[in-house]
């Protein structure tokens, strides 16, 4: 049997034991870390595949903040995009104090403002 064929039968197993050895915080914990470390030797998919029906991590605190993460920066991202289109290319500046800003709800307030505005200083000065 090949390991990869193997995984999902150890992972069971690996759950099982956490569940009858340790408290459940304790089990989702030790599971975000394994589904974190197991990109040292998967891909993504493979990994989220693996993992994916394993509520514990979806749960876990550094999950959501690595998710969140990845959305502020894609917000930024998109937020310099817009603003590019609607007030031309960012000064130096005006780049540091949107990848400075890393508040989600703020970001997404802003990725709505850029349509009613007209300039960068007004972006970000409104709030």
């Amino acid at each position: 049997m090949r390991l990869d064929d193997a995984l999902p039968d150890v992972l069971e197993q690996i759950i099982a034991r956490l569940n009858q050895q340790t408290s459940p915080p304790n089990a989702g914990k030790i599971l975000s870390g394994a589904y974190i470390l197991s990109g040292l030797r998967m891909g993504k998919e493979e990994a989220r595949k693996l993992f994916r029906r394993i509520q514990a991590v979806q749960e876990s605190t550094t999950y959501q903040a690595i998710l969140e993460e990845g959305a502020v920066r894609e917000a930024q991202q998109l937020l310099l995009k817009q603003g590019a289109i609607r007030f031309g290319k960012p000064s130096r500046d005006i780049k540091i104090a949107i990848k400075q800003t890393e508040d989600l709800k703020k970001l997404h307030r802003m990725e709505i403002k850029v349509l009613s505005v007209s300039s960068w200083q007004q972006l970000l000065a409104a709030d």
